[in-house]
């Protein structure tokens, strides 16, 4: 993903800005177990539907880091 990041344009990832990516786009939930933020966040990610991307998408970072 940071090699990926890198090529279009970016200077530095390190990987406080990785984690922070992660989070912003709900790969990573680190909310303790019984804290009822956790619950909605994985509520909201279940019934999450994709929309179909465009083909003038530049990125789907999904993609990249599979």
């Amino acid at each position: 993903m940071s090699r990926e990041l890198k090529i279009r344009g970016w200077k530095f990832i390190g990987p406080t800005t990785m984690y922070a990516f992660m989070q912003a786009i709900g790969l990573i939930n680190d909310h303790v177990e019984d804290c009822v933020i956790r619950t909605n966040i994985e509520r909201a990610r279940t019934d999450f539907r994709r929309p179909g991307l465009r083909q003038d998408h530049l990125v789907n970072f999904m993609d990249i880091i599979q």
